[in-house]
């Protein structure tokens, strides 16, 4: 079983390997291409490519991702700025905007649908703000095209 200092070393072996893929993917633009298909913010980037701390294992899979090295038969070229968790136990639907401002909506299973703001994770959006910001509007359109008949949002 590997000790601390080699499990510390692991990590950054696997993030270098990503960063040298980017770099051959991207070229100069890097951080800025991985920003932008990632939705993390320029900064985030540099920071976890700067081998000071580990990314988690969610970021390393979406930066993997927006490399294309998750699935090569898949290519990935963009990553939603939603993720969409249905579940079917509890009939219910939440969606996380992923991007600037992060938030998290309820989405109900009513005609027309309705959209319940649940929590904000962006400290400059904690009000009512946030329902003005054009990211809902983005959001509202995105999952009524994605179940844009009632079949596809049935969650039974």
């Amino acid at each position: 079983m590997p000790n601390q200092q080699e499990q510390n070393e692991q990590w950054k072996l696997l993030v270098s390997n990503l960063r040298e893929k980017a770099i051959a993917k991207f070229g100069n633009g890097w951080q800025t291409a991985l920003a932008e298909i990632t939705g993390f913010t320029q900064s985030n980037i540099s920071r976890m490519f700067g081998l000071k701390y580990a990314p988690n294992l969610k970021n390393y899979t979406i930066l993997a991702a927006a490399i294309n090295l998750i699935n090569e038969n898949h290519p990935v070229d963009t990553i939603s700025k939603f993720l969409v968790s249905i579940d079917k136990n509890n009939d219910e639907m939440y969606v996380l905007h992923r991007q600037d401002p992060c938030y998290l909506v309820h989405v109900k299973q009513e005609t027309p649908m309705r959209f319940i703001l649940i929590e904000s994770y962006d400290d400059e959006w904690q009000d009512e703000s946030l329902l003005l910001h054009p990211s809902i509007n983005e959001m509202k359109k995105y999952i009524t095209e994605l179940f844009s008949s009632k079949e596809n949002f049935n969650l039974n």
